[in-house]
Formats: structure tokens, sequence, C-alpha cells
């Protein structure tokens, strides 16, 4: 599936459910659609350390490069 189709349908289907921590959510959703690099899981990850301060461990050095830059 095309990120963008991923993404479209993550954001719909946000409005239908309760979604906790929605803003780290919906941040991820955005890093994941301009993060081609990223999957979903790494751009939640990413999510928290954005949104919440949160410290991430991680052996993935892609991710990693982008959680030095926070």
């Amino acid at each position: 599936m095309p990120r963008e189709k991923a993404v479209e349908s993550f954001r719909k289907l946000s409005g239908d459910v309760v979604v906790l921590n929605a803003d780290v959510f919906l941040r991820a959703l955005e890093i994941y659609d301009k993060s081609p690099k990223l999957d979903m899981v790494d751009c939640l990850m990413y999510g928290y350390k954005l949104m919440r301060g949160a410290d991430v461990l991680t052996f993935d050095k892609k991710l990693k490069k982008r959680l030095d830059e926070v």
C-alpha cells in the first residue's frame, strides 16, 4: 500500500476511534508520510521523542540518526 494511502486511512480511522496520545500518533503520521526510510513503528518512537521528550533506545541506525537531531 502506498504511504499516502496508509496515512489517509489512519487519519480517517482516528476520527472513529479513541486514540491515546493522539498528538503523538498524528505527528508520527506526518513523519511517516515524509520519511520513506522510517517505518511506522520508528515514526511512533520518533514522535514520542518530539512530542513528549521520551528517551528512546534503539539499534536502528536510521532512527538513531533522526533521534540524535532532536
